[in-house]
This record gives structure tokens, sequence and C-alpha cells, in this order.
């Protein structure tokens, strides 16, 4: 399986989700988003991305010209995300002159000509026109992922033929013309009837036209193609994808090395010797960027003519062809937006006490924010969990690099649930407990003791192994591999939660989860 995700709509699918004001909040979401696909699909997986200038602006000025100039923060931040990836092992492909579209469309062909499915990872709907029997688009504003049916389903057109769809209907995020009148459910009858350029106007050209009046006469509908044919025709250039990024696709195979992060995303960096880390990443990126000899670049564009050629007219080669090394995206060109100033150092005596337990929240913060950055803790999708997780072991007692140590909680079902030893500590913890205490444990019952300082008797209790295993979502693996340490476990955490309720509010240990 190839894995093909397109980082500039992801990244701002996760920078208007949040707002500008939520200052970091595009970086996180998209690396959430992104590791979030890629640890579903480990192996192949390549990061594409748009130029700066590209092939549609220089046919069409006025291509996505409507759009609000993003503000500095967005570069900034897309920018730490490039860096971020890189030093993560993933591949990115950045072809100078092309958008992210069509290095996704080079490489899913090179793909399916190697004999491997391939999984689109954008929001973009311009991509669905690569859908096929080995191609399916996870769509990540939803998270539903697309084949042909589906397609089918919502535009009532094949894949091959959605770029005709696309073009008669039009694209105002992109300002992308259309043919006025023309609407979903006439292009879809459009293009089932015509499902070619030159039989469509062929078809508009020829008396009475194409959707004639019950009267036999020129519809509407008919005349505006004919009207705004030539504009119909640059929106079919504008949708069409282009086949010949000069992308080397075998990089997609390579091992690909973690490289320890030399700054911190958000500037708030720990002094360090970065010596050796820089000169491993220098190293890398040097052997990435080398050359391979037996890959032509300089062939002429190409395109799936058949499906969205609308004149003789080629479409115009990017003004210059590249592709950048990891080296221009760690050390990129300066952007033509104002630089953010990079904030001070954080005064760690303050964050922390010499116990090094968090003595504010910003102390909890910006640990779990260097936890993620240090690729150690990757069963956490991101920093927020982290952070979650530090603050449900503060409750039971534990520093926070006790918290998130493997072991100590697992993530069930979305929230942070503590081994059931953890929860009987806290139980012991208790200024109300006076005692707690094993009695008797075998394989098949088991019995605890404790004494509650404002009750006059101990209260005691006895599982046996069938009780036990009556309550549901067990996990059975673990009771046939231990079963008397399974029924200690359980028959402790019950006493507690039955004579220190309080102490156990609103906790379950994941030996009682699924």
């Amino acid at each position: 399986m190839i894995c093909l995700i397109d980082l500039s709509a992801i990244f701002a699918q996760s920078w208007h989700a949040a707002g500008p004001e939520a200052q970091g909040a595009g970086y996180d979401g998209t690396l959430t988003a992104i590791n979030r696909i890629a640890n579903a699909n480990p192996r192949n997986v390549a990061i594409c991305c748009d130029s700066p200038t590209n092939w549609r602006k220089v046919l069409e000025p006025t291509y996505k010209a409507q759009r609000e100039k993003a503000p500095a923060t967005y570069y900034e931040q897309l920018t730490r995300v490039k860096q971020r990836l890189v030093r993560d092992g993933y591949l990115l492909w950045t072809c100078e002159g092309y958008e992210a579209d069509d290095v996704i469309a080079t490489a899913t062909d090179a793909a399916l000509e190697s004999g491997h499915e391939v999984l689109i990872a954008t929001s973009d709907k311009d991509l669905l026109q690569l859908v096929a029997d080995k191609v399916h688009v996870l769509r990540t504003h939803t998270w539903e992922t697309w084949d042909i049916p589906k397609v089918v389903e919502k535009f009532g057109v094949q894949p091959a033929r959605l770029g005709m769809w696309l073009a008669l209907v039009g694209d105002k995020a992109d300002n992308v013309p259309g043919c006025p009148l023309v609407g979903p459910k006439v292009a879809t009858s459009l293009v089932t009837d015509y499902p070619s350029w030159p039989a469509l106007w062929e078809a508009v050209n020829t008396p009475p036209g194409v959707m004639p009046t019950a009267a036999g006469k020129q519809s509407a509908v008919g005349l505006n193609l004919r009207t705004y044919k030539t504009q119909v025709e640059l929106a079919a250039k504008l949708v069409a994808l282009r086949f010949d990024a000069p992308i080397e696709f075998k990089e997609i195979f390579a091992e690909r090395t973690v490289v320890l992060p030399a700054t911190e995303p958000g500037g708030d960096d720990m002094p360090h010797d970065l010596g050796a880390i820089h000169d491993a990443i220098e190293e890398k990126a040097a052997e990435m960027a080398k050359p391979d000899p037996s890959v032509n670049h300089n062939h002429e564009p190409v395109y799936r003519a058949q499906e969205v050629a609308v004149s003789p007219v080629v479409l115009p080669a990017p003004a210059s062809v590249g592709v950048l090394t990891p080296q221009q995206v760690l050390n990129p060109m300066p952007a033509p937006v104002t630089a953010l100033a990079k904030p001070s150092a954080p005064d760690l005596g303050a964050m922390f006490g010499s116990d090094m337990r968090p003595t504010k929240m910003d102390g909890c913060w910006w640990l779990a924010r260097r936890l993620f950055e240090s690729n150690l803790y990757k069963r956490f999708p991101n920093a927020e969990a982290i952070l979650a997780v530090m603050l449900t072991g503060l409750e039971l007692g534990l520093n926070p690099m006790e918290a998130v140590a493997p072991g100590t909680f697992h993530i069930i079902q979305g929230a942070p649930c503590p081994g059931a030893h953890l929860l009987i500590a806290k139980a012991m913890r208790s200024p109300d407990c006076e005692y707690f205490q094993l009695l008797e444990s075998t394989e098949e019952t088991c019995t605890y003791v404790t004494k509650h300082r404002k009750h006059p008797e101990p209260t005691k209790l006895t599982l046996t192994r069938v009780e036990a295993l009556k309550a549901p979502g067990l996990n059975m693996a673990q009771w046939n591999g231990r079963p008397a340490l399974m029924l200690r476990k359980m028959t402790g955490v019950q006493l507690a939660r039955i004579v220190y309720p309080g102490e156990l509010a609103g906790l379950y240990a994941q030996e009682e989860m699924e």
C-alpha cells in the first residue's frame, strides 16, 4: 500500500478549524492527523506539498486569487510542520511549479504501474478523479474512505469523468469558472449523456442542442454552453491533474530514520549540545538529496488527453521544475511575510519543584510538548493526550514521568485507564484508610480487608473467580494467563471502590475494561 498525504489540505483544515487565535493549533492538529494516517499505514508514506508558484496560476492569474491572504503565523506554522515531518523521518515531495494534487497524481500513476494499491489522504474533491479499483481516497474532514461506488453515489458520474463534471459546475473556493445555469444535477445529466468533451460540444452545436425545451427549441443551458465555451475550457484545464511532476518515486521505499529535534517548535528550548544532532540532520539530508542519474527530468509535460483535453492547447510547463531537498525544508528561504519573534526560553525553575513535579499548569504543558516532540511516546496521538495522562497521574500521586511510562496508563475507549494496583494504592493513601490488607489469594478465590477510620468495623470482601468473570468487557487473555493476579486486582479495586468511593470517582482500572 502506498499512502500519499496532501499536506496543504490537512494543514488548512486544521488551521481554520481551530482559528488563528489558537496559537499552535494548526501545527498540533496537522501532526495529529498525519500521525493518525501514518500509524494505520506505517510503510511507504509520502507527504505531498504545494509549490508557492504553480502552472495553474501561470495559466490563469485569478486562480485562487479571491482567497484572503493568510497571516504570518499561518506560514510560520506550516514551515514548522514541514521541519518536524522531516525530523520524524517522513518523505516530503515538493516540486516547483506544481501543486500537491499533481504530485499525488504522478505518484499514483507510478504506484499503479509498479503494482501497488494507493490510499490518498486529502479533503480536496479534485483528487477524487484518481479513485479506481486500487485507488481510494481518505476524506480527512470526515475520515471516510471513498471508493468508486461512493464517488458515483455523490456525483452521479464515474471518477474518470469527474474532471468534466467539476469544470461544468466550477469551484468558487478555487475561483474556477464554470458554466452559468449548470449546477450539480445538470452537470451529472450532461456528463452521463455526453461522456467526453468532443461529444458534448458536437451536441451543443447541433440544433436544437443539448437538453432542448419541450417545444424542441434550444434550451438556456445549451445557449450558455455555446456562449461560455471558452470559460468552460479554461475550467477544464484548471481542474485537470498533471502526471509529470519530477519526483523519484522509488524514494518512497527507502528506509527512514528519526532525528531528535534540535529546537522546540514553540521556541521554548532547553539548552543542549546540538552539534551531533545538527550533523545527523545534515548527513541524512545530503544522502536523501543525491540525484538519481537513471531518472530523466527533462521530459515534456503530460496529461490525460482523452479525459481532460478540451482543445489542441497544451497545458503550460511550470516556470521552473525541481524537487525541494530536505535541506531546503529544514532551512527554508525567508517567506514574504514578517517572521515571528522567537519567544524567550522558559524559566524551568519557576515551573518545576526540586522533585521535578510541575508547580503550575505551564510546567505540565511545556513538559507534555517536549515529550511529544521527542518521538519516544508515539502511543499518544498528541501533546494534549500526554497532558491528560500527566494530570490523571498527579491525581494518583505520580510524577509526570511515572504517569507516561509504558504500562502505567492504558488508553482505552479514548480515556486513560490506570492499572488496578494504582487504584488500590490511591485508596491506601486516603487519610481515612487505617489499613488495606490481602488475606487470601488463590486462582479460585481472593479476600481483602480494609478499615475505614470513620467506620466502627473493618470491611471484608471475598470474590471468587466465577463471580469476577461475570463482569462485562474483561480482557480474557490476561485472565487465562495469570488468573490469581487478575483476581487479586479485581477484588482489591472493588473493595476500594466500595469503602473509598470518593478516592476512585471517575477512575476505572484497565483490567476492568476491554
